[in-house]
């Protein structure tokens, strides 16, 4: 019953579970679209995107369950949806885009932030469901090579600070002016050794979606700049 009940809410987009206890289940559902914040909702994102990173890197090193993970991927995916659909009613109304204290053009571009921080946490999912379940599936070998799982654990730790310096700099009052990706000139390069290096299954289809990760950190990067250039 409890699967179920837990399929249930994530069709909600506007639901959150706030407690759980042998006895009742409390939810959250945000009916009055005009009272979200979305700077609050950003940052949640990013706080459970970095926290999905942080147990994927572990999974590398332990028995631990990615069954956490996913759950927390769920959420991103319901906190970006509840978000874009407050930007959609606010560009068209424009009382609630007044509340929110962003000009048309700021929306536009947050929602494209959100879009590609939701897109994220989707391939840190789909990292970590490999990585867990390679117990069971065609990526066991994963476990057995200890120098390649070394190498994709530095290289999934260093997408992760990558995120990281990203998130940090959306919460500054200014945001970045040039990109941080000038810092992994040779990311990239690092990816297409490790693969070549790695030629079993696995390891092409880790570093494609790590490739995936580091073109939308970048494309997030772009649009901040944008928005921090863009006309008042």
């Amino acid at each position: 019953m409890g699967n179920l009940f837990g399929e249930c809410v994530h069709e909600y987009i506007a639901a959150e579970i706030m407690e759980v206890t042998s006895e009742r289940i409390m939810i959250n559902i945000f009916w009055d679209i005009k009272t979200i914040n979305l700077a609050a909702i950003i940052t949640r994102i990013g706080h459970i995107t970095r926290s999905m990173f942080a147990e994927t890197v572990e999974l590398l090193g332990s028995d631990h369950n990615h069954l956490d993970i996913i759950e927390k991927g769920f959420e991103v995916q319901r906190q970006a949806l509840l978000a874009r659909r407050a930007i959609k009613y606010a560009l068209n109304n424009s009382a609630v885009a007044h509340k929110f204290n962003f000009s048309s053009l700021e929306l536009l571009y947050i929602s494209y932030i959100i879009y590609f921080f939701g897109m994220i946490g989707q391939y840190v999912l789909k990292l970590a469901k490999i990585v867990g379940e390679s117990k069971l599936n065609q990526f066991a070998d994963l476990l057995n090579e200890v120098s390649a799982k070394a190498e994709l654990k530095l290289l999934l730790q260093r997408t992760a600070d990558y995120y990281g310096k990203v998130v940090d700099e959306y919460q500054k009052p200014n945001k970045v002016s040039k990109f941080i990706f000038s810092e992994y000139t040779d990311f990239e390069a690092s990816i297409d050794d490790f693969r070549k290096k790695n030629p079993k299954l696995w390891a092409p289809v880790l570093g494609e979606y790590l490739k995936l990760l580091i073109f939308k950190i970048k494309e997030t990067e772009f649009i901040m700049i944008s928005m921090e250039n863009a006309p008042k």
